[in-house]
């Protein structure tokens, strides 16, 4: 199944064919302030000019994927804005996300009118249930082992949803009142149809 223009509640970082409208998250950072970003060297330049290369790619300690970019300590220890830019440290160094092309691409689609639209639609369609369910119905933590558990656990939290959503509905009558428009032909069909019916009465009678 190819998804297209859904709201998905995972991430931006998704694949080409599932189309995300979702915020970027607040640790994202559009670009470094001052610094130039390289894409066909993938490297960054700083205020001075001085490459920071590409040093390693890693996964932190929550499992996330990161790109480290790190500048010479020669560079940096002449560099009449290392009081500045550096603090405590002997180089310029900072990571970014590896899926940093990704975020850029939401971020920018985000700010469309039809992301915008997206994101009014999630707000009042997906993002309530989800509230409902880890604030009012217990399942911000599942206390439950294996998976079969966890499924229960999720069946019955969207049961009680569903029942208190049904309870508070209530169904809305519309009720019309419409006036038949009385037509000025009206008397001249009535006298036609009743010469036909004579007529008609008259023809059965010689049969």
């Amino acid at each position: 199944v190819f998804w297209t223009s859904f709201p998905r509640i995972t991430g931006p970082a998704s694949p080409e064919y599932a189309i995300g409208y979702i915020p970027v998250h607040g640790l994202f950072q559009m670009e470094r302030e001052g610094f130039i970003y390289d894409k066909q060297h993938d490297c960054y330049s700083c205020p001075q000019g001085k490459p920071l290369p590409l040093s390693r790619i890693y996964a932190d300690r929550e499992g996330y994927w990161k790109k480290s970019y790190r500048a010479s300590r020669t560079d940096c220890k002449v560099c009449p804005l290392k009081q500045t830019c550096l603090g405590k440290s002997r180089e310029k160094k900072f990571d970014v996300t590896y899926y940093q092309a990704h975020y850029q691409r939401a971020y920018f689609r985000q700010l469309s009118s039809k992301g915008q639209y997206m994101k009014k639609l999630r707000q009042s369609k997906v993002e309530p249930v989800l509230g409902t369910l880890l604030n009012f119905l217990g399942m911000r933590k599942v206390n439950t082992r294996g998976q079969m558990g966890a499924h229960k656990c999720m069946l019955m939290a969207a049961i009680a949803f569903n029942l208190k959503k049904y309870l508070r509905f209530t169904a809305r009558y519309t009720i019309t009142t419409a006036k038949a428009a009385i037509s000025p032909l009206r008397p001249f069909y009535f006298l036609l149809s009743k010469r036909w019916l004579s007529f008609y009465l008259y023809k059965m009678g010689e049969n």
